[in-house]
């Protein structure tokens, strides 16, 4: 964050160094726009306590529910990010804080399947070097997709759960080569999933 705030002190450049070529390149920033993003996992503690939601003294006292805690984020304050960890100094200087709706299981499903250079393609990609046409059924894919939901990471928790999925796969795989040149499929189902992620868990 203290390099960050470097952006944010200097005058109309930013003198970078490059320590391989001892050369130095002065950026620009005038202009510059910056964005902070991420999940913020745990600020809706930070904020529930702040707006002292569901605290409750003694057996008849009721919880506030004119707030809904999932949607707690659109709440969020500067108070809050400090709280959370960014620094006074970095806060006082972000113009606008802007909240996302969190992606939903389907979301997170759409962007492994529909977009382009997705994560799966890399799997794929790996087994067609070694003759194996891999492949991912419906139902993988979903669960994959729930598990990152669940974990409140959003979808930058895909890779990894996919990651911890497919090792032991490549532990097994069979890297001899096939002088037929014919192609294997493999098709990695909700099961084979479902049982490396449990045991990773």
């Amino acid at each position: 964050m203290r390099d960050i705030m470097r952006l944010f002190e200097t005058g109309h450049s930013l003198k970078l160094e490059n320590q391989y070529t001892q050369s130095t390149y002065e950026l620009p920033v005038d202009d510059l726009m910056i964005v902070f993003d991420g999940a913020f996992y745990g600020i809706e503690k930070i904020i529930a306590k702040r707006l002292d939601i569901n605290r409750g003294v003694g057996f008849t006292t009721k919880a506030d529910k004119s707030v809904d805690t999932a949607s707690l984020m659109r709440l969020a304050t500067a108070d809050d990010l400090i709280k959370w960890g960014f620094m006074p100094e970095l806060i006082g200087r972000i113009g606008n804080i802007c909240v996302l709706n969190p992606l939903t299981p389907e979301d997170i499903y759409n962007i492994m399947t529909e977009a382009e250079d997705n994560v799966l393609s890399a799997h794929i990609d790996y087994c067609r070097s070694h003759n194996i046409d891999l492949r991912f059924n419906d139902g993988a894919l979903r669960l994959i997709a729930e598990r990152a939901h669940s974990s409140g990471l959003g979808f930058r928790n895909v890779k990894t759960l996919l990651a911890r999925c497919m090792n032991s796969f490549y532990f097994d795989l069979d890297y001899s080569i096939d002088l037929t040149g014919k192609q294997k499929t493999v098709t990695i189902n909700k099961d084979f999933i479902a049982r490396q992620l449990d045991r990773t868990a």
